[in-house]
């Protein structure tokens, strides 16, 4: 079976004569060739879609449709901004207190280990100082180890050669923070602390309970655990 479709013929437009170039001659011409062309040009396309239509089932397309192949792209992934990794720290809070103070400050640093803070006092890790170099030892705590340092004044600890040193340390990181607060002092009495400004606020120990000062220090590490 052959499909005979009738093509249609053109004829070559005239050459007309029109102004002094070739172009500005036959514009119009042109343009009335290309409108004939149209009108059997559109009949045309359509018989042989219809016959390309009737003969697909047979296996015998009239047309040849090639599959449009997407071209392969490389989805490059932006460069992700590196994040800050927050500091670590050994301890969450590490007490300074002095000797002959020790009472509120071991009941602070028991509720504190027992609520789950990570929480430096020299009672507490005995068996672990035992033989250290307490001097370099203590200032590595006070200076660097710890997130906040609790101090317990009072005339005692402004008096004591240990508790001394430990303040330098605690200052020392204080000034490396500088907005940021750091020592977080406690009043046992109403003396004046060398290296301490009057316009620090301190919690007075003498008008909260050690679970009062306890909430206090989860407030600042900006935990949620309860006790």
């Amino acid at each position: 079976m052959r499909l005979k479709i009738g093509l249609f013929k053109t004829k070559r437009p005239p050459f007309e004569q029109r102004g002094d170039s070739f172009f500005d001659s036959n514009t119009e011409v042109a343009h009335r060739w290309f409108d004939a062309l149209v009108s059997k040009f559109s009949p045309a396309v359509e018989k042989i879609l219809l016959a390309h239509k009737a003969f697909e089932p047979f296996g015998m397309p009239l047309i040849k449709v090639e599959p449009v192949v997407p071209p392969i792209t490389t989805v490059t992934k932006a460069p992700q901004a590196k994040h800050s990794i927050s500091r670590k720290y050994e301890y969450d809070v590490a007490i300074s207190y002095a000797s002959e103070d020790v009472e509120l400050p071991e009941k602070l640093a028991n509720l504190l280990k027992q609520r789950g803070v990570k929480v430096f006092f020299d009672k507490i890790f005995e068996a672990e100082l035992w033989g250290k170099d307490l001097y370099r030892h203590f200032s590595h705590v006070f200076r660097q180890a710890a997130r906040y340092c609790v101090i317990f004044a009072s005339s005692h600890y402004a008096a004591k050669l240990w508790t001394n040193h430990e303040l330098k340390a605690a200052q020392a990181r204080a000034l490396q923070e500088g907005d940021q607060e750091y020592i977080l002092p406690v009043r046992l009495d109403d003396t004046e602390i060398p290296g301490l400004l009057p316009t620090i606020k301190y919690v007075d120990a003498r008008t909260h309970s050690v679970e009062q000062l306890a909430d206090l220090v989860f407030q600042k590490l900006g935990t949620d655990k309860e006790g």
